[in-house]
């Protein structure tokens, strides 16, 4: 059976709206390093965060139980905006800033001696990682988007050994002093799939699907007609019954091309095909705008906008809930939900039955609907006068809505009822940050900081995070 893994965080949903914070579950299986304070739960997550009392910005750790404790300050005036990358033995690596080095690889153990820069890849106050930059475990190695004084280039760069430090890997543009900026990494397959940047011969640059084995020379393009105009997204990637699938550029309409299209590829070059043209007029450039791929059951979904506006007004565009088994003809609209355009967000699945937001045209009413892929069980089972967002984590979901006055209140969907129970009311805007287990961590809105309230299913509410006891956890919202 073919798998998939994706960058950093991402198949953990999670939003970070108005703010930056990371966030790695670091779970494995169920034990940690030796060198981790015995205290600490097995299960648990990091965050760079700040301390709302003593305002001194660090690595956090959080536990399944809510506990949260300061591993290490972080010199660095202001948010230092910490990527998080993946685990390995017991390692976990992250991109953050300081005064005096820039922005670099860092290690932690979960322990405040066994947390530091592994290496100034770049010396000096300048990034050896780029703002931004993302990164991955693959094949007992990390990967990332890097560069240094002697390739000062944005390229793949890996570590396999700390002691040795990171290694320059390749560089997707023709001079390793251009900047190729690796993303969206996925391994599939045993491939390391990315999207970057590749020299177009005309002076310009064209964003790029690379597949590979992680070493230089062994590289190619995933097919030299899959372009990502657009970027290349791992939100918009899934394996399906052992085939990857993803929104990408066919060539712009203008110039004969399909414009952003559904694939499916085996990680070859020869079984990377266009599944579905679902967007085929001029309008948008002949943008499908195919949102979040989740699966459900025997079929997956995504929402996508195929231009058929039908109350004929002249936006053409409409996005609608679509379905596919995985073959062309199974590739289809699952329903049409209302008439004329309607906006589509917050696509979520708990593995049997996805969730998401419909908007009509001309309406204010965020509606929820249901659907396990077929026109019979997609329904609509809820609605909010106030901007709605939903969240999955693991098989239960939550919606935060805006209600009137501009309190929000976060609610849990009953599942065997399809009602969504409020859990609690704030006074302010709330940002859905991470799960551990059965425990939900949010980032309310409080005065321009950012503090963390967590809920555990069958708590009677959320209660706020500290530390010790004492101090309020949060970031800046600025």
């Amino acid at each position: 059976m073919k798998n998939i893994f994706r960058s950093g965080i991402s198949l953990q949903r999670y939003i970070t709206l108005c703010l930056s914070v990371s966030v790695l579950t670091a779970c494995g299986d169920g034990t940690v390093s030796s060198s981790v304070d015995n205290e600490q739960p097995a299960t648990y997550t990091y965050s760079e965060l700040v301390n709302l009392t003593s305002y001194d910005v660090g690595l956090y750790r959080f536990g399944s139980d809510g506990s949260a404790k300061l591993v290490r300050n972080i010199d660095h005036t202001g948010a230092v905006d910490a990527m998080f990358f993946g685990e390995i033995n017991g390692i976990t690596f992250f991109s953050t800033r300081t005064d005096t080095n820039g922005r670099e690889l860092w290690r932690t153990d979960g322990s405040s001696d066994g947390t530091y820069m592994v290496q100034d890849l770049n010396p000096g106050t300048a990034n050896g990682i780029f703002y931004g930059a993302e990164g991955i475990v693959f094949n007992n190695a990390l990967y990332f988007g890097g560069l240094s004084q002697a390739y000062p280039g944005t390229a793949l760069w890996t570590l396999v050994n700390e002691s040795t430090g990171p290694e320059f890997v390749t560089n997707t543009r023709s001079s390793t002093s251009s900047n190729a900026d690796p993303s969206d990494f996925l391994v599939y397959d045993g491939r390391l799939i990315f999207n970057a940047l590749e020299d177009n011969g005309s002076g310009g640059t064209n964003h790029k699907v690379f597949v590979g084995t992680g070493t230089a020379g062994n590289d190619t393009l995933i097919d030299s007609t899959v372009s990502s105009n657009d970027g290349f997204s791992t939100d918009q990637a899934l394996i399906f019954k052992g085939d990857l699938y993803f929104q990408g550029s066919a060539g712009l309409y203008a110039d004969g091309g399909k414009g952003d299209v559904l694939f499916k590829s085996d990680g070859t070059q020869a079984g990377t095909k266009v599944l579905a043209d679902i967007n085929e007029t001029s309008y948008l450039n002949s943008d499908a705008r195919i949102g979040n791929l989740v699966s459900v059951g025997n079929y997956f979904v995504f929402s996508a906008n195929d231009a058929a506006d039908d109350d004929n007004n002249t936006t053409y565009d409409n996005s609608e809930i679509w379905v596919s088994d995985g073959t062309t003809a199974g590739t289809q609209m699952i329903k049409n939900l209302q008439l004329g355009s309607t906006y589509i967000g917050s696509l979520v699945s708990n593995g049997t039955t996805a969730y998401f937001v419909a908007v009509a045209e001309d309406s204010s009413t965020f509606e929820i609907w249901r659907t396990q892929g077929t026109a019979a069980t997609t329904e609509m089972i809820d609605s909010f006068e106030g901007e709605t967002y939903l969240y999955s984590y693991g098989d239960q979901v939550i919606a935060v809505t805006r209600e009137a006055y501009g309190s929000y209140v976060v609610y849990q969907l009953n599942g065997a009822t399809n009602d969504f129970a409020p859990l609690h009311t704030f006074p302010s805007p709330v940002d859905y940050a991470f799960a551990l287990g059965d425990r939900i961590f949010v980032l309310i809105d409080n005065m321009g900081w950012k503090e963390l309230w967590s809920y555990n299913k069958g708590d009677s509410d959320f209660t706020k995070v500290t530390i010790g006891g004492d101090y309020n956890v949060g970031v800046n919202a600025h």
